[in-house]
């Protein structure tokens, strides 16, 4: 006898899905399937996994869908970045909707002839570190930072791990002990990952040498020259400050152990600042070095919205 009810309970478990053996061992015949798919109430999605309803087009089920359909399996890279919306993944809603509308990505340690719909497999020889997200099988945040070493472009990468770490959605001790314990070779990804976390072990370059890089790159702008050292109304000492625009320039040479232990510092002294009617302008190495177009034309939309 099929329990229809119990049918019922277990898609709404598994994002509104269940395996066809599934649903043999709770009573349902192959005809039985069948005459459901023909009414349009199921419909199957390869021949291991079917929905209850039309196909799924929402990332969490079409993942939970290629998860039913590839025992095993864990979701990994693009889509486990996805499922624990990691910052800086994308930019742009095009740019997510493209995203979200990519091929599952999993990983396995067997091989898999099966393809459903669109997926994109990874064989491993172990299985990665995991975790369950939304009844999901995914791969932890620091497992995923470093599959992504192998699928981004390294500045997205650098972007992604930066914002990821910075947001505390993962502690850069975990991403540094993975690294760690993961052999040199044949760990797809780990290699990329390990030289943005070293990189960000070493000050960018000193102060002195941000300075002059700062007025260089900035004096040929045409930008107004600021102060240097100034010491505020309130003690604090500012790098740079732009007296007419009452704009406090910050220059942050610090490594990223630096950053992180000194953000509530930062934080409080912009708060001072700001309380007294003053802006803050925090530039890092890479603005100065590597952004340094979009860094001078922040700075000049700044000024022009705080000109009275």
């Amino acid at each position: 006898m099929f329990d229809e009810a119990a049918a019922a309970a277990l898609a709404a478990q598994q994002h509104g899905l269940a395996t066809r053996t599934q649903l043999l061992e709770l009573g349902f015949t192959r005809g039985m399937l069948n005459q459901r798919f023909r009414s349009g109430r199921w419909t199957p999605l390869g021949r291991s996994v079917v929905s209850f309803g039309p196909a799924p087009h929402e990332l969490r089920a079409r993942t939970m869908a290629a998860l039913l359909a590839v025992p095993n399996s864990v979701a990994s890279h693009r889509t486990a970045g996805l499922l624990h919306e990691l910052p800086g993944l994308y930019i742009s809603r095009p740019e997510q909707r493209r995203l979200l509308r990519g091929p599952v990505e999993l990983s396995t340690t067997g091989r898999s002839r099966v393809r459903p719909f669109d997926l994109l497999i990874h064989e491993r020889t172990t299985m990665p570190r995991s975790l369950y997200l939304h009844g999901i099988r995914v791969t932890t945040v620091p497992q995923t930072l470093i599959d992504l070493g192998a699928a981004l472009d390294p500045r997205l990468l650098d972007r992604v791990i930066d914002m990821t770490v910075a947001a505390n959605r993962c502690p850069l001790e975990a991403l540094e002990r993975l690294l760690d314990e993961s052999p040199g070779q044949g760990v797809a990804g780990r290699a990329a990952v390990h030289r943005i976390v070293t990189s960000r072990h070493l000050p960018g370059g000193s102060m002195s040498v941000m300075e002059r890089l700062f007025w260089e790159r900035i004096r040929p702008s045409g930008l107004a020259i600021p102060e240097r050292q100034v010491q505020m109304p309130w003690g604090a000492t500012v790098d740079l400050f732009w007296v007419a625009w009452r704009l406090i320039g910050e220059l942050d040479s610090r490594s990223w152990h630096e950053r992180q232990r000194d953000r509530e510092r930062d934080a409080r002294r912009d708060a001072e600042a700001l309380s007294r009617g003053f802006a803050t302008f925090r530039m890092t190495w890479e603005m100065i070095t590597d952004e340094v177009e979009r860094t001078i034309s922040l700075l000049a939309s700044t000024m022009e919205r705080r000109t009275v």
